[in-house]
């Protein structure tokens, strides 16, 4: 049963701009998002790739996407020295960064810096736990890294990348409709 819905919702998401895997824990959500980054990685449709999860999920997913699908990544941490100097790295070449959700409060600049004009992949790990507030400045730091203009007028026409997102979730999503729009 496992393998016809990973199949299933793999194919069907596949080609879409983006979408949203709603599924139990441990049910392999991290398993088909990966396999999505692959599948877009080896048909070159982005420049840079971010893997964005909690805090302390970062080096797990890296060495997720390592072993499940043979990607290299690089964490975004350290100091804001080291920071920059990752970002920098990530944002020369074909890339995939594995970041938390605060870098997008602490490190818009920067991150506004190598996704504009981008093709841009992003996988968003348990989004409706960390972005369900628009008024939070984590959403706002979001809404400015990936957009040009705020909102209510956020749509395709002021996208600062071409971008391609996919939304990993075990929180149903009539637990709260409302975070789900946010997002």
């Amino acid at each position: 049963f496992r393998r016809v819905l990973f199949r299933s919702g793999f194919n069907f998401l596949k080609n879409l701009q983006g979408g949203v895997v709603e599924w139990s824990t441990g049910t392999g959500k991290t398993v088909i998002a990966s396999a999505l980054l692959k599948y877009h990685w080896d048909l070159d449709n982005f420049d840079l790739a971010l893997f964005v999860v909690k805090s302390h999920n970062t080096i797990n997913t890296q060495r997720s996407l390592e072993r499940l699908v043979g990607i290299d990544s690089t964490v975004i941490k350290g100091n804001k020295k080291r920071r920059k100097a990752l970002y920098e790295q990530v944002g020369s070449e074909k890339s995939v960064a594995v970041l938390n959700y605060e870098k997008f409060r602490v490190d818009t600049d920067q991150l506004q810096e190598i996704i504009g004009g981008k093709r841009v992949f992003i996988i968003w790990d348990e989004m409706p736990t960390k972005l369900k507030n628009r008024t939070s400045q984590m959403y706002k730091g979001v809404v400015q890294c990936l957009y040009t203009t705020p909102p209510p007028r956020v749509d395709s026409n002021s996208t600062r990348a071409e971008l391609r997102q996919y939304m990993l979730s075990a929180t149903p999503i009539e637990n709260d409709p409302e975070d789900f729009f946010n997002c």
